[in-house]
């Protein structure tokens, strides 16, 4: 028994369109190109939207031991109590440090409006030393400004605060 091969189911098919005629190379080379466009544009913006320091959130910024002492002061109270206290801020990743020696003058300023406008008994308190704190902050914030929408402090400490009530000497 011979198996003869009928060619008959065999199709004819023309080769030449295999071979990459004008117009598939240029499919093929639009697409190539769009796939290249994407990866290229998809890079760019995470480069600028998404890795740039002006989209960092602030948690990304606070991660720091930095910070700046704006020395001892004695100031008197708006009822006439004095109040000796060492403020320190708590400096972001961004500060600009000699930016805030250029700016001490009015740093004391605002430290000063801020305490004369406290009372003996608000600065007794947790809550109004809190109080305090976060208005100093505020301050301090609008002085020194953002770096890259983010601000260059994110809290403020007393040290060595002493407070004496009316007529009484501070140590």
């Amino acid at each position: 028994m011979s198996t003869a091969i009928d060619d008959s189911y065999i199709p004819d098919i023309d080769y030449d369109d295999f071979e990459g005629s004008e117009g598939n190379r240029r499919v093929i080379f639009v697409a190539l190109l769009a796939v290249l466009i994407l990866v290229i544009g998809a890079l760019a913006y995470w480069r600028l939207a998404i890795y740039s320091p002006g989209h960092q959130t602030l948690k990304q910024i606070e991660n720091t031991n930095a910070t700046y002492s704006m020395g001892t002061q004695t100031m008197n109270l708006s009822d006439g109590s004095l109040v000796q206290v060492e403020v320190v801020m708590k400096l972001t990743t961004l500060a600009n440090t000699t930016e805030f020696s250029q700016k001490s003058a009015q740093l004391n300023n605002a430290e000063i409006y801020v305490f004369s406008s406290t009372t003996f008994q608000q600065l007794l308190t947790p809550q109004g030393k809190t109080e305090v704190q976060n208005e100093l902050v505020a301050k301090f914030q609008h002085i020194l400004g953002p770096v890259d929408k983010l601000p260059q402090l994110t809290a403020v400490y007393f040290k060595n605060l002493v407070e004496s009530a009316q007529g009484a000497p501070v140590s």
